[in-house]
C-alpha cells in the first residue's frame, strides 16, 4: 500500500467515524485530508505553453492539458467530496 492509499484509508476512518478530537487533533486531521485533496488537485493536469511559430512571441498563451491521470483524479476527488457529505467531520470540505 503506496502513501496515497493509506491516507486514504485513515480519510475513510475518520470520515465515518463519530469521535471525539482535540483541537490539535483536529487541526492535524484538517491538514492531512487537505494534502490528499490536494495531490488528487495536482494530478489533474497543468498548463503549458503554446508555441507556434507563426505567432508573434510577445504574444505568449498557456494552454490547459489534462493528465493521464486526470479522470481517475477527478473520480477520486468526487468521492471524497461523497463521503464527505456522509460523514459527520466535513473534513475534506472545510
Amino acid at each position: 500500500m503506496d502513501y496515497l492509499q493509506a491516507e486514504e484509508e485513515g480519510l475513510h476512518h475518520h470520515l465515518l467515524a463519530e469521535e471525539q478530537l482535540t483541537d490539535e487533533q483536529l487541526s492535524e486531521e484538517i491538514e492531512r485530508f487537505r494534502r490528499i485533496v490536494l495531490s488528487a488537485c495536482s494530478s489533474l493536469g497543468n498548463l503549458q505553453l503554446v508555441t507556434d511559430s507563426a505567432q508573434d512571441l510577445t504574444e505568449r498563451k498557456m494552454e490547459y492539458v489534462p493528465s493521464e491521470d486526470c479522470l481517475a483524479s477527478l473520480k477520486d476527488i468526487k468521492r471524497y467530496i461523497q463521503e464527505d457529505e456522509q460523514g459527520e467531520g466535513k473534513w475534506v470540505l472545510r
